[in-house]
């Protein structure tokens, strides 16, 4: 009985440390399951917290970006993110042709708006056949990707590093070192975009389809405006038989964030004529205006001044320039309606002016400086 007695109680003790073991290991499963929970609960919140800060981020942009403008450092930061160097060779499935944007910068947040904003700007060539290819730092790339795709937009083209060929063309930059001597093929178009530039992307980020359907000349307007142009070609071409390029500049009201200083214009006038062999501008001053424009102007044989107070024909007129210098609202716009092939905008890039100094040096897109 008592063997039995102690059978017993040592199978009861056994059983006793078996069920406060399982007790242990139950109360350690249930900590480590709380503690999960709760680490997921705090990277949960913290993640929409984290979200919530991005999307704020991104309503301040345009404000930002009016503020920030390119230097020598971004640029080159820029380059060193892509790992491009100035004797890379240009391979043969490279559209050089096609119109190539690049930005700088470590950050999608630091340049959204002009990214998106450039992609938009796509549309203008949409049907041309002229593709745009987008140049992102490696960080930037994925982030624009994405965006894009949350906004419904068309994704970055590929475009290799190795199509960038600084012999022949930088992509981007307030200096160049363009070669155009023996040149094989067209230079690429280029675009620069200023810093001041939230009031344009307000006018293209919208739907540049609904801007070119509303802004309808009268064709009354538009011959008569046909004919003015081509009489002022006669003018400047009369000692030529090339052709006149004709860039027309309007000096009506503007709500640029920067002043652009009048010997800006004035270079940007003589860099057209270099990069043109016969070309000509069109200055077009309200009634207000013209003592002005005739007093900065007008000692330039190549440059002609005309009376313009009324919107619709100042439009109508620089419509039919084959290029405009932007410096109101209203040659943005002609800008955007017309097919010309050089578009000057105002830029805030470094500190001095390089519309004299690369104006040789872009034969498509010349940038001025405030």
């Amino acid at each position: 009985e008592e063997t039995f007695n102690c059978s017993n109680n040592a199978f009861f003790g056994t059983k006793m440390v078996l069920l406060q073991r399982i007790k242990w290991l139950v109360l350690i499963l249930s900590g480590c399951t709380f503690i999960y929970l709760l680490v997921l609960n705090f990277h949960t919140v913290n993640d929409h917290r984290d979200f919530a800060v991005y999307l704020q981020k991104l309503r301040m942009i345009s404000d930002k970006l009016v503020r920030i403008g390119w230097d020598d450092t971004t640029v080159d930061q820029w380059r060193r993110s892509l790992e491009v160097h100035e004797d890379t060779a240009a391979q043969a499935h490279c559209m050089l042709n096609n119109i190539i944007i690049a930005l700088p910068g470590e950050t999608l947040q630091d340049h959204l708006w002009e990214y998106i904003s450039l992609l938009v700007l796509r549309e203008r060539w949409k049907n041309s056949g002229i593709s745009l290819g987008v140049f992102l730092a490696p960080k930037s790339k994925k982030a624009l990707v994405d965006v894009l795709q949350k906004v419904h937009m068309d994704s970055v083209e590929e475009y290799s590093s190795s199509c960038l060929d600084f012999k022949q063309a930088k992509i981007l930059g307030h200096e160049t070192n363009v070669e155009l001597e023996h040149h094989p093929i067209d230079i690429p178009r280029l675009f620069l975009l200023e810093r001041g530039a939230k009031r344009y992307m307000e006018v293209i980020h919208g739907d540049l389809q609904w801007l070119r359907g509303t802004v309808v000349l009268k064709k009354t307007l538009q011959d008569e405006a046909k004919k003015k142009v081509a009489a002022f070609k006669q003018t400047f071409g009369r000692n030529s038989t090339k052709e006149v390029f004709l860039v027309g500049l309007h000096f009506g009201p503007n709500h640029f964030p920067f002043n652009v200083p009048t010997e800006t214009y004035r270079a940007a006038v003589k860099s057209v004529q270099l990069w043109h062999e016969n070309a000509g501008v069109l200055v077009l001053c309200p009634k207000s205006r013209m003592q002005f424009c005739q007093d900065n102007f007008d000692d330039d044989p190549r440059v002609r001044v005309l009376q313009a107070d009324d919107q619709k024909n100042s439009l109508a007129l620089l419509m039919h320039c084959q290029g405009n210098i932007i410096r109101s609202d209203l040659t943005f716009i002609a800008a955007l309606l017309n097919d010309g092939e050089a578009v000057v905008l105002q830029s805030g890039v470094s500190e001095f002016d390089p519309a004299a100094t690369v104006a040789h040096l872009l034969p498509k897109w010349i940038m001025l400086e405030n």
